[in-house]
């Protein structure tokens, strides 16, 4: 990851106007190895952590958590046991009034290929219901 790809990334998290940032990569190592170079590696395990701990506390505990992580969350928001937040951007996850996220649903905010990189927020709109068992997410 060169250094103005970092300088897109932080531009994009900064801006908020674009949805989502599409990062060709050119070298010959696969994006995914690479993790630590896009994110910061202490931020993000520490972020894993925290969230690892929120998937089993009661929705009115978590979101507080979660709040504290940068991740934009509404009132009256229900959180079911099981469910996952980007540990590498948090601050792109979005979820507004009303909004119920099912058990075991991974909110991600990044995808990683073979050759690109693509960080992109991740909104839930008001009154949002996701029952998923499994529901990953890069809404383009």
């Amino acid at each position: 990851m060169n250094e103005e790809n970092k300088k897109k990334i932080k531009d994009f998290i900064k801006d908020g106007k674009e949805k989502v940032l599409l990062l060709e990569h050119n070298d010959t190592i696969n994006t995914l190895f690479e993790w630590s170079r896009i994110a910061n590696p202490i931020r993000s395990l520490f972020n894993y952590a925290v969230i690892g701990i929120c998937k089993y506390l009661p929705f009115g505990i978590k979101v507080h958590i979660l709040r504290l992580l940068s991740i934009k969350i509404g009132k009256n928001v229900g959180i079911a046991i099981g469910t996952e937040f980007d540990p590498l951007y948090p601050q792109l996850i979005s979820i507004k009034n009303n909004a119920l996220i099912g058990w075991n649903v991974n909110m991600l905010c990044h995808e990683f290929t073979e050759k690109t990189y693509t960080p992109g927020q991740n909104n839930c709109w008001k009154e949002f219901f996701d029952r998923s068992i499994q529901h990953n997410t890069l809404w383009r």
